[in-house]
């Protein structure tokens, strides 16, 4: 048996062949392929021959690639690519002219041609270590470029890999057979067998028994990066069975396994251009739905390979394969006449208009891909044996491309419908999983923590706890990408609480990713006191239910480990007497020897800083109020749908669990209407949270210009209510609550409100937010009264409300778009008629105000702040009529009733101003005066939207801005008359 030296040195002696034959052709394609491996992918040859120059000393080189940015998370074709400019040469020159070969290609390089930063040199010659040195320094100095050199003996090193060992067989003739076998543990039971025994055949493949059996082993190879070192055994045993068989449809399932493995698993297809031509010239012949649907997969597959350089097809011909097996399809199409054939020919015409089209005509047809998927869910009830399964495996993969459209969840939801129908609801929660994964890998977290709501209850039974388990976490880890950490320490809580008391010892190792889930949380919070608590039960579930034995092996533990001596550094700055509090729990962890490896580390990083500094440092990273569970009362303060929440409570064991709960639940609502118009107010909103023990529970409104109040006084969780009658829930009136604070924060009227909100609620907020178990229990399992209690520190003054802000994540950010009522239209005829009305109550007061200096300088300066001569004549307007019902309350004996106001207000405002109405001094005019009127008015623009405003004490400049942002309230105008405003009266007559 050969070993891998072995390897090495025939590999080494094949190169030296090329050498002695002059082949330099083959010798600058196993560079490039070699380069693309291992140094960049992003590579193509330059033109003109090497032996003439004809090619400026590059023999290939990297180009642009404008992907990377949008697909940064993509294995494969961009795995290796390069942003940076690198020019690659390789000679078969000897060794005695090596140097002088190499300092004259590099000049010819950088002479000439795009300038480069990095030079990759490939030589067949042996090259000491002395001299590669020499020739690093001499271009760096000289040509000021970074040099690698790779000389023959590096070359058949690398090229002794298994991944790419299928280079030396291409172009060295170097063959498969000497390569040493995968080791057992590597590979499936199975696998194993059937790589021994294909390894230890003394026949070659010939038939379609054999093509399956490869098959297996072939995608199990190309896809699972333990194996696929043997990848290249397999594809010459296709290649064997492709040149022994006679039968036309067998060779071609061999091309298309050949081309899949080698663009899936060897990311090239170069020297397989003909068998694929030979294989696309066949289409005509192609009568089976399976091979037109694998002709379909590997021409998109060759599309995509042709445009960044991965195969070389002519794009004539790729477009004329393209037309043909569509007219195939849809020929076919207007003949079927079975369910089972239509829906499996509509399933790939739908295919084709999103992948195939979008290579001819730069973007898919979804529309039509739609309506074939439609057709298709109609017909399936029909068609008992149509994989309905395959269906909604094609939407996860269009949702992981990026192609995700509303009109697609629709057709989500039937398909699912239907595959509960078949295979019931767990089949159906592992789509939801699996859609959820895609969603959260384009940053679409809101729609993946829906799936995963959905996945949760569909699990939820002993049989599949692991899979509901799974969800839990992954809905922990979500909430946490929102920035809501309360929610997140709810799920992370839920999926330990589940698991320890399942009784299932096979799911006590999700107890410990629960807790570290939880603690995650918190830290994230800058709850440090929960976070280094969590992380004790955390620990002590690690050491009872992990599996695995090394604490150092389980990268969440180093993490923990990691931001715990950062918060000891941070504490020795902020908060010294925290320090011993610190030392207290770690002691217990028993892991000195790791701690006190990275406890160095933090102190240096955090050394010398300035407060100021560590509240900027803190912002970056987007942490919540710094050690906010420390002090006597609690504060918290996060950003979501506009709103500033800031939640204050008595930081008692008890009423901690009780907040924490509220929280947790106010959370996943504010998730669950993520993306609806509720016309929220974009301001402060301060809750203070009291915890009852009787059912009697209270909200109050306390009055504020600058932020809405609350305070609430809750039922503790597991209260009894002393009625018979009451049929409401704690879980109930927690959502209630919830839901009154969010109706105050909003301009909607109180039908609007609730109509926006029905979804959510017919949608099952309940199930989101009461999961499983209660949120206060599962609390108490894994915090002690007694870790509680130990905390006897007070913040600084430093830590005031607004020292860290928890930014706002992008799908809960505030609606700022047109307001659900706005129009065009509709705004001009208000804006027209404000200009009739108001003008004609105040028509006289005008034309005293307009020649008055001081009057003038006001308008000046409201008008560079984009006043509209509308808004003047409202502010005027409004001014002059309180004036006058003010100076008519004086001569009453006794107080106008409000409705009485209300109705003289209505006709001043219609009433036209003559010689007989109450005179307004100029004096009430004042810049401040007009700016306090319009404000006021704004209340009553509110109103004319469709909007109503439910607080005792509006806050105005939250108002001012909704009207602005959503209803253009100081961008549109119309034409009217010219009232004065924008004359320069002459202040002198």
């Amino acid at each position: 048996m050969s070993t891998i030296d072995q390897v090495i040195a025939q590999i080494r002696f094949q190169l030296e062949q090329l050498s002695a034959n002059n082949a330099h052709h083959e010798f600058e394609h196993i560079c490039r392929h070699l380069a693309r491996a291992r140094i960049c992918g992003n590579i193509l040859p330059a033109t003109g021959p090497v032996s003439a120059g004809g090619d400026q000393g590059r023999d290939f080189e990297t180009f642009r690639i404008y992907l990377s940015s949008s697909l940064k998370n993509s294995t494969g074709f961009l795995g290796l690519a390069s942003n940076t400019p690198i020019t690659f040469a390789c000679t078969l020159t000897k060794q005695e002219k090596i140097k002088k070969k190499i300092q004259d290609d590099i000049e010819s390089i950088t002479s000439q041609g795009e300038p480069v930063q990095d030079i990759h040199f490939f030589c067949t010659a042996d090259i000491p270590v002395g001299l590669r040195h020499k020739m690093k320094e001499w271009a760096k100095n000289n040509h000021k470029v970074y040099l690698e050199i790779y000389d023959g003996q590096g070359i058949s090193e690398l090229l002794s890999d298994r991944e790419i060992f299928w280079i030396a067989e291409r172009w060295l003739k170097v063959p498969y057979e000497i390569y040493p076998p995968a080791p057992i543990e590597r590979g499936k039971k199975w696998y194993i067998n059937l790589l021994n025994y294909w390894q230890n055949r003394d026949f070659n493949p010939g038939n379609y028994a054999d093509f399956s059996e490869i098959k297996s082993a072939i995608r199990e190879a190309t896809f699972n990066q333990k194996i696929k070192d043997d990848l290249s055994f397999w594809i010459n045993l296709f290649e064997s069975l492709k040149e022994n068989t006679d039968v036309e449809q067998l060779k071609r399932m061999c091309i298309y396994e050949i081309a899949v493995a080698r663009l899936r698993g060897q990311n090239s297809l170069h020297g397989f251009e003909d068998d694929l031509k030979d294989y696309f010239e066949q289409i005509n012949h192609v009568t089976e739905i399976s091979e037109l649907e694998n002709m379909t997969i590997l021409l998109t597959y060759c599309a995509g390979a042709n445009r960044v350089g991965h195969v070389a097809l002519n794009v004539k011909d790729i477009i004329g394969w393209i037309s043909l097996i569509t007219k195939i399809i849809d020929d076919l199409l207007i003949r079927a006449t079975f369910p089972g054939e239509r829906c499996n020919l509509l399933q790939l015409r739908g295919y084709i208009y999103i992948s195939l089209n979008t290579f001819i005509e730069g973007e898919p047809k979804l529309n039509k891909a739609v309506q074939c998927w439609q057709e298709l869910i109609e017909l399936v009830d029909q068609a008992p044996l149509f994989p309905i399964e395959s269906l909604s495996d094609y939407f996860t993969l269009l949702i992981e491309l990026g192609f995700d459209r509303p009109e697609m969840d629709e057709l989500i939801e039937l398909t699912d419908e239907l595959l509960k129908k078949r295979r019931g609801d767990s089949a159906v929660a592992g789509k939801c999983r699996d859609r959820a994964i895609a969603y959260r890998k384009h940053s679409d977290v809101l729609k993946a923590i829906n799936q995963l709501h959905s996945a949760k209850l569909k699990w939820f039974a002993m049989e599949s706890l692991r899979g509901s388990l799974q969800t839990t976490l992954m809905l922990s880890q979500l909430y946490r990408d929102l920035n809501l950490f309360f929610a997140s320490k709810h799920y992370g809580l839920i999926t330990a609480f589940i698991a320890l008391n399942s009784g299932d010892k096979d799911n006590l190792d999700m107890v410990t990713e629960g807790l570290l889930c939880a603690a995650s949380s918190d830290y994230k919070a800058g709850s440090f006191c929960g976070f280094l608590n969590l992380t004790n039960s955390m620990l002590t579930s690690y050491s009872a239910f992990s599996k695995k034995k090394d604490p150092k092996e389980f990268d969440e533990i180093n993490w923990t480990l990691f931001h715990t001596t950062t918060l000891r550094a941070l504490s020795s700055i902020i908060l010294p007497d925290l320090v011993n509090y610190i030392d207290s729990i770690t002691k217990s962890w028993n892991m000195d020897e790791y701690y006190n490896e990275l406890q160095p580390l933090a102190n240096d990083q955090w050394a010398g800083k300035k407060l100021k500094d560590i509240k900027k440092n803190l912002g970056k990273e987007n942490f919540g109020l710094p050690w906010n569970d420390v002090s006597k009362e609690r504060l918290f303060k996060f950003c979501a749908l506009g709103v500033d929440w800031i939640f204050k409570w008595n930081n008692s064991y008890k009423d901690n669990a009780e907040a924490e709960a509220f929280l947790s639940a106010f959370q996943v609502l504010l998730a669950a209407l993520g993306g609806i118009d509720l016309c929220l107010l974009k301001s402060e909103v301060e809750v203070h949270l009291d915890f009852i023990d009787s059912w009697n529970y209270t909200y109050e409104s306390i009055p504020s210009n600058e932020r809405i109040i609350w305070k609430l006084a809750i039922p503790k969780y597991g209260t009894k209510s002393s009625r018979k009658s009451d049929i409401d829930s704690w879980e109930g009136i927690v959502i209630a609550c919830a839901t009154a604070i969010l109706c105050e924060s909003s301009v909607y009227k109180r039908k609007d409100f609730l109509r926006a909100v029905d979804s959510v609620f017919a949608d099952g907020v309940f199930e989101k937010a009461f999961f499983a178990a209660p949120f206060v229990n599962a609390y108490k399992t894994f915090i002690s009264e007694g870790e509680h209690i130990s905390r006897p520190f007070r913040l600084t003054s430093f830590f005031s409300e607004n020292f860290v802000i928890l930014s706002e994540h992008e799908q809960l950010s505030w609606v700022d778009s047109d307001g659900p009522f706005y129009s065009v239209e509709m705004s001009h005829k208000a804006i027209s008629n404000r200009y009739k009305n108001a003008f004609s109550s105040i028509e006289k007061t005008i034309d005293k105000l307009v020649r008055d200096k001081a009057f003038w300088g006001s308008v000046k300066k409201l008008q560079s702040e984009c006043w509209k001569d509308w808004h003047l004549l409202l502010a005027i307007s409004s001014i002059a009529i309180n004036y006058r019902i003010n100076q008519m309350r004086k001569h009453l004996e006794k107080p106008m009733p409000l409705s009485k106001i209300k109705q003289i207000t209505e006709q001043q405002m219609i009433e036209p101003e003559n010689e007989f109405s109450i005179s307004v001094p100029i004096s009430e005019f004042s810049e401040e005066n007009l700016r306090h009127a319009l404000q006021m008015s704004m209340i009553v623009t509110l109103n004319q939207w469709g909007h109503a405003n439910y607080q005792q004490t509006p806050n105005f400049s939250a108002i001012a801005n909704f009207i602005s942002k959503r209803y253009h309230y100081w961008d549109d105008d119309t034409e009217h008359r010219d009232f004065g405003f924008e004359m320069i009266p002459d202040l002198e007559m």
